[in-house]
């Protein structure tokens, strides 16, 4: 399934050489969750305070569906 992602001021260096101003697409199995996407990317879970999937707030165990998009947003101290 695909899966958009944003990845929001000093995440994004930890976007895919494709990802484009943080934004990318991944394709994931079924059964992917939110925290598939941190391990997939290596984002540091204590950089991270807000986890959005298509605009609501969620915590990282969140299963995905096809086509969710996903914000991911550091703490402030990082920014």
């Amino acid at each position: 399934m695909k899966v958009k992602v944003k990845l929001f001021d000093t995440l994004r260096k930890f976007a895919p050489v494709s990802g484009d101003k943080g934004e990318f697409v991944l394709n994931l199995s079924l059964e992917a969750t939110v925290s598939t996407i941190l391990r997939i990317c290596g984002l540091p879970e204590d950089k991270i305070t807000v986890i959005m999937v298509n605009g609501s707030i969620m915590p990282p165990g969140t299963i995905l569906k096809e086509e969710d998009e996903v914000a991911i947003f550091p703490s402030l101290t990082d920014i």
